[in-house]
């Protein structure tokens, strides 16, 4: 078999870990989603408050 064959054939699947492939992956533990929440909510309110910043400061400007 040639390089090209072997490309052919190879897929990421495939190079994956077995749990990877299986669909019955475990559920969240209580941790995880606490975690979870507390790291999306630091990201959403800071992009919420450089937003709001940036709104207000263009409100301020007067087109000349």
């Amino acid at each position: 078999m040639n390089g090209a064959e072997e490309a052919r054939r190879w897929s990421p699947a495939t190079s994956l870990p077995s749990c990877f492939a299986c669909r019955t992956l475990s559920p969240m533990t209580t941790t995880a989603w606490i975690t979870m929440i507390a790291v999306m909510t630091f990201v959403w309110g800071g992009f919420l408050i450089v937003v709001r910043t940036a709104v207000r400061r263009e409100s301020g400007k007067t087109d000349t």
